[in-house]
């Protein structure tokens, strides 16, 4: 769909970390890629756009955003009985940037585990409780299945209120 810049593309093969156009890459940058879902009758297709950084390419990944969402929303529903399924799943997904990764992740440099032990070390000595890395994952998965499953029996309803079943 769009291509990340040559410039930032041949800095990134050379720097990996540093500063580039004011934007810092550090392990921890993070980076986001959209879903679209195209449907034909029974065929769904669910693809990704490449990752964007969010600072970095703001601009290219909020058009990418913007032109998932509006594909998903127009040709992805179609399908019978994953179109609807992926398309609530991947919109929602695409309005709150679920698919991220660190640049640590593609850079092929992990980040520093010792460095990460010895912040939450200090943390632990100074007596103040840190903040545990929550489940959200699978939160935010079960949230979507239940939306899923409210838009389904809602049409359900709809469609037999109707007299359609």
């Amino acid at each position: 769909m769009f291509k990340m810049d040559d410039e930032l593309n041949e800095w990134l093969k050379r720097n990996r970390y540093g500063t580039y156009n004011g934007v810092e890459f550090t392990p921890e940058t993070e980076m986001v890629a959209y879903t679209y879902v195209i449907s034909i009758l029974v065929m769904t297709f669910r693809r990704s756009t490449r990752y964007y950084f969010k600072e970095a390419e703001k601009g290219k990944a909020i058009i990418a955003k913007i032109l998932c969402i509006l594909c998903n929303l127009t040709v992805g529903w179609w399908g019978i009985p994953w179109g609807p399924i992926w398309t609530i799943k991947e919109t929602f997904c695409d309005l709150f940037n679920m698919h991220k990764a660190p640049w640590g992740q593609f850079a092929g440099s992990p980040v520093d585990v010792s460095e990460s032990f010895n912040e939450e070390q200090k943390v632990q000595e100074q007596g103040v409780k840190k903040e545990q890395p929550s489940k959200n994952n699978k939160v935010k998965d079960i949230l979507i299945y239940v939306a899923i499953g409210a838009v389904i029996a809602i049409a359900l309803i709809v469609a037999d209120m109707n007299g359609m079943l």
